[in-house]
C-alpha cells in the first residue's frame, strides 16, 4: 500500500471516528463527519431563509471555521502517521497495521458511547452508530 493511499485511509477513518470539540448551537464532542455534516445544514437554512438573520450567519461562521481547523489538523495526523508507517515498516506490514487500526476504532466507536452529543433528539450519549444514524 503506498503512502499516499495510507495517508487518505488513516485521514477518512480521523475525521469519522475521533471525537472532537466543537460550539454550534450546544457544545459537542462527535467526530468531524458530524461538525460537517451539521454546518452543512446551517448552510442550507442560511440559503432557505435567503441569507438573512444574524444567527444562521454566525452559526455556519463558527461551523465552516471549526470544520476546516479540524480536518487540516487530521489530515496533518494522518500525513506524520503515514510518513512513520513508510519509513519503518514494509508496505504489507503497513496495509495489516491500518487495517487493524480501522476496525478497532469502527468497531470500538460503533460499540461504545464514546461521544457527548446535546444537539441529538436520542440521548446525549451516542456511539457512532447513533451519531450516524
Amino acid at each position: 500500500m503506498s503512502q499516499r493511499a495510507i495517508k487518505l485511509i488513516l485521514w477518512l477513518l480521523l475525521v469519522a471516528t475521533i471525537p472532537v470539540r466543537y460550539q454550534l448551537a450546544d457544545s459537542e464532542w462527535a467526530p468531524t463527519l458530524r461538525l460537517a455534516f451539521l454546518t452543512a445544514i446551517t448552510l442550507l437554512l442560511h440559503l432557505s431563509e435567503g441569507f438573512g438573520g444574524n444567527l444562521w450567519a454566525l452559526l455556519l461562521a463558527l461551523g465552516l471555521a471549526q470544520s476546516a481547523l479540524y480536518l487540516l489538523l487530521l489530515y496533518a495526523c494522518a500525513a506524520f502517521a503515514a510518513g512513520q508507517l513508510a519509513r519503518r515498516a514494509s508496505p504489507r506490514l503497513a496495509a495489516v497495521l491500518v487495517a487493524a487500526l480501522a476496525l478497532t476504532l469502527l468497531g470500538g466507536t460503533a460499540a461504545l458511547p464514546l461521544y457527548v452529543t446535546p444537539i441529538s433528539s436520542q440521548t446525549i450519549y451516542s456511539s457512532l452508530l447513533d451519531v450516524l444514524r
